[in-house]
């Protein structure tokens, strides 16, 4: 029989130490000469216990499966962070991931959360972090003389994901040039496939190609898929953030995914394609690892874009891309003045009629559970993947899952937790779908 936390602690979510750990409450400082993470031998948290209240989909973890590490610049591991009582941290699609972490307060703690440090969470046994990326700011700190916070008080650490680093560089036309001495008038490549385009704006700007003072340490390219993922794109662009133009080439590229991996002491940029496993992964209340959805269905605001290109009055080119609607038709004028290209004046075209076209607005949240059959994250699935969610009346959506997130609250439990879909993307397949759901819910009240 499982007893609740507050049984056996007093307190949920805070346990009495043993003394069978080293520091007795403190966290540790990271073994000499360690290059990931502490041996397994390390002392590890008393057992777990089950919380007295919680949510579907929270779950026992061993209480050595969490491991937080504080690194250098340079991911040498400087300090482990024990009893700590909240985890959250999420992975997101071509986009940094948050996270955050309440500790004690200790010297060696705060000696450690340095600017340049890195902090680094692993699951298990594996060499990779699931979730790892520079501080954002110095800790937080509460103290007082009672209740949680009582003691030598409590940190928060918050910190995001090393994909970050591509929303902190600047597109340089000439990424091999200094600032000062740009001559090129703006960045472009034609008919190149979008992971080669990815790999080469990622070193060209934070890797090892980049300008020494703009290296990212540790960054390297991960080996290329063969064959290359992704189609050939053209695309241009002028001092833009690199992540936002990495992340038009990989949507128009075939829907690629770009992602820094933690492994070891090495941070690896890579890319990889998007996987139908429709199939096989499903989500639904059924299953139980469906909690919820969100619908809010939005009519198109924009159905003909009107492209004008570079040049002055008759002589500017102009392009029209347009969509078919139900809605009718609404006009906008899209400015292109740094191009005649008519490749990119449509690609300028169809991405406004993306972003103004009719969306279902529909986000789903779903939950690893244990069990047989039961799809597990890393194993069977990945963000960036094609999956099913069973929406209510057994109508199916096939969507992206885009976003893990771990929470563990401190007391020998977790929660891994999903988003599927967009919520402000537009999808044919979605918008269908919600359509249906919609049809479906009033044929139930005419019934």
């Amino acid at each position: 029989m499982r007893v609740p936390c507050s049984a056996r602690t007093g307190r949920t979510g805070r346990r009495r130490s043993t003394g069978r750990r080293a520091g007795r409450g403190r966290s540790q400082e990271a073994p000499a000469g360690s290059r990931s993470r502490p041996p397994a031998s390390r002392p590890v948290r008393p057992g777990s216990c089950w919380p007295s209240t919680r949510s579907s989909g929270w779950r026992d973890v061993a209480t050595d499966e969490i491991t937080i590490l504080v690194t250098t610049d340079q991911l040498e591991p400087v300090h482990v962070v024990d009893d700590w009582q909240a985890l959250d941290a999420t992975q997101a699609l071509n986009a940094p991931g948050p996270g955050a972490v309440v500790a004690p307060t200790s010297r060696t703690l705060m000696a450690a959360l340095q600017p340049g440090a890195r902090i680094a969470v692993y699951l298990g046994d594996d060499p990779q972090a699931w979730h790892s990326g520079p501080l954002e700011a110095p800790p937080t700190r509460k103290r007082s003389v009672d209740g949680e916070d009582a003691g030598p008080g409590m940190l928060t650490i918050r910190w995001a994901t090393h994909e970050l680093w591509f929303g902190a560089r600047r597109l340089y036309p000439d990424p091999a040039v200094a600032w000062a001495a740009q001559t090129t008038e703006q960045w472009s490549v034609t008919n190149v496939n979008a992971e080669t385009v990815l790999r080469n704006l990622a070193t060209a700007h934070a890797g090892p190609g980049a300008l020494s003072y703009r290296r990212v340490p540790r960054l390297a390219l991960a080996a290329a898929n063969s064959p290359l993922v992704g189609v050939q794109v053209t695309e241009a662009s002028r001092m833009e953030w690199v992540s936002d133009v990495m992340r038009r080439v990989a949507v128009a590229g075939g829907n690629l995914r770009w992602r820094i991996r933690h492994v070891d002491r090495d941070l690896l940029f890579a890319a990889s394609a998007r996987r139908d496993l429709s199939a096989s992964v499903r989500f639904s209340f059924d299953l139980d690892n469906l909690l919820g959805y969100d619908t809010d269905p939005e009519a198109p605001t924009l159905t003909a874009a009107l492209v004008a290109g570079q040049g002055e009055g008759t002589d500017r080119p102009l392009r029209e891309r347009a969509v078919a609607s139900p809605w009718g038709r609404f006009e906008d004028i899209v400015d292109r003045g740094d191009t005649i290209d008519p490749v990119l004046l449509d690609a300028a075209g169809d991405e406004a009629l993306a972003a103004g076209g009719e969306t279902a607005n529909l986000a789903a949240d779903a939950v690893e559970t244990p069990g047989p059959g039961q799809p597990l994250f890393g194993r069977d699935f990945d963000l960036n993947d094609l999956v099913t969610v069973e929406l209510d009346d057994g109508v199916p959506l096939v969507d992206v899952v885009t976003a893990a997130r771990l929470q563990a609250p401190g007391d020998g439990t977790h929660r891994l937790g999903f988003t599927i879909g967009t919520p402000d993307a537009p999808s044919d397949e979605m918008t269908r779908a919600v359509r249906d759901l919609y049809r479906r819910i009033g044929g139930w009240e005419t019934r």
